[in-house]
């Protein structure tokens, strides 16, 4: 699969052998258990600083053969974000997935951990993260 850099021209073809190596952030593994208190429907999903970026919309088929429903970008930002420190700032996006099964969002983070571009990927924890999420936005 080709990934294209923030910095490069979307126009421009970014597979192949290229001279300069894509270097990708250190990957976060996910370490919980299925007994921890989730729901079965999302994954929460920080992008690489190589792929991720501000607003970017990202293809579905960027994650496989996922089934998503839907994907939320859970740090959209408005027109005017001057005041973010883009040394730290990551993507991260919401995925929703069909039915409601822990055993599926473990599958699927260990499916989405193998991904080039994708730093970590961990279940939406009950009134954790995403609830939390909102009101820092």
């Amino acid at each position: 699969s080709s990934c294209i850099p923030n910095n490069a021209n979307e126009d421009e073809p970014g597979g192949g052998s290229s001279e300069t190596e894509i270097q990708w952030e250190e990957k976060i593994y996910w370490t919980g258990t299925i007994d921890e208190d989730f729901d079965g429907k999302r994954v929460l999903v920080v992008m690489d600083k190589n792929v991720g970026g501000p607003n970017k919309v990202h293809d579905k088929s960027f994650f496989g053969d996922i089934e998503i429903e839907s994907i939320e970008d859970l740090t959209l930002l408005p027109e005017n974000y001057d005041r973010i420190n883009w040394e730290t700032w990551r993507q991260i996006l919401c995925l929703t997935l069909p039915g409601d099964s822990k055993e599926n969002v473990v599958r699927v983070i260990r499916q989405l951990e193998i991904i080039d571009g994708i730093r970590s990927a961990s279940p939406n924890y009950r009134g954790s993260f995403h609830t939390q999420h909102r009101t820092l936005l």
